[in-house]
């Protein structure tokens, strides 16, 4: 038997399971099941390396091997623990795929192990009831930069799916009425017009991650804002050394990093050895690309520009209201 040292830090594959509690409703007997899910297989789409357009082939410009170089990291135990998560009740973001909830351990009903086991204040991004197919698609991307994880991106825990059972809802989901077998239930929906009338899998997926801070906005101080336009590019390079495209450079998936903890520390990047006061979130729409770094980061430096910008603006309009 697998004995753990209490300065064991939690890694990305030690979770096997998790089930979450007081999230579903049976509307055949009213009762509150728990459900159970397991560990995913995160995947990318097939189309999703991005070749360079007939110009850059031109130019005979060799592309750079799909693969990231990945630190001497505490790698998976044998052991496999099992978490039972307690969700918050109000989302702390959402987004076209996905919402994120404060996810808190019940250690009285996870794995014993666990509780002598050190991670940070944790949240779960839970797909949206059509968008089951995104979120396992983020989840490559975490692992594949798991170099960045702690410097450039949050730290990752997993990628966990349960099928829902007919007539169980999951309360964050929309609900409508309709009859099944002579009973009126409650199913999710999701409004949506070119999806109306397509069958899709009753399929949970969540990841877990770190609990980050908040996105740059009105009420971030003009001290931060700096320190995030010295630094945003630079992480945005360290994405494209591994020939990753993010695909969706915004203000929202640029976050605050969690408040510094003993344990866990921002990390030194691999690529310029810097540590990080932001992180860059939802890879929803990154693909791996043989497409020249260099054009890559005349791409973000413009989407960046543009939008620090904006912030900027909305800074200087909010203090002059106050």
């Amino acid at each position: 038997m697998t004995t753990y040292n209490k300065s064991k830090a939690l890694s990305s594959h030690d979770i096997a399971t998790v089930t979450i509690a007081g999230c579903f409703n049976n509307f055949l007997d009213g009762s509150q099941p728990n459900l159970t899910l397991r560990r995913g297989t995160p995947f990318p789409n097939k189309e999703d390396v991005e070749r360079p357009t007939e110009r850059f082939e031109i130019l005979k410009i060799s592309p750079v091997a799909l693969r990231p170089t990945v630190n001497d990291l505490d790698r998976p135990s044998g052991d496999k623990l099992h978490a039972h998560l307690l969700l918050g009740e109000t989302p702390i973001a959402q987004g076209e795929f996905g919402i994120i909830l404060e996810a808190n351990i019940d250690f009285s009903s996870s794995s014993p192990e666990l509780a002598r086991m050190k991670f940070p204040p944790l949240v779960a991004k839970v797909c949206r009831p059509r968008k089951y197919y995104k979120i396992p698609r983020e989840a490559f991307y975490y692992e594949y930069l798991e170099s960045l994880q702690g410097s450039v991106i949050p730290r990752y825990y997993g990628l966990f799916q349960v099928t829902i059972p007919e007539g169980v809802a999951f309360k964050y989901w929309p609900v409508e009425k309709s009859r099944i077998d002579s009973f009126e239930l409650e199913t999710y929906c999701e409004d949506s017009d070119d999806e109306d009338h397509i069958a899709y899998p009753r399929l949970l997926t969540l990841l877990l991650l770190e609990l980050l801070g908040d996105p740059p906005s009105h009420r971030t101080t003009m001290d931060a804002l700096e320190s995030l336009k010295s630094q945003a590019f630079d992480m945005f390079s360290e994405l494209s050394h591994f020939r990753i495209k993010h695909g969706n450079i915004h203000a929202h998936n640029i976050v605050m990093a969690a408040p510094r903890l003993p344990d866990f520390p921002n990390l030194p990047s691999p690529r310029h050895q810097r540590t990080y006061d932001w992180r860059l979130i939802d890879f929803s729409l990154a693909r791996k690309t043989d497409i020249p770094e260099y054009v890559m980061l005349i791409e973000a430096r413009e989407c960046l520009d543009s939008w620090l910008d904006d912030v900027e603006m909305d800074i200087r309009i909010a203090s002059t209201k106050e």
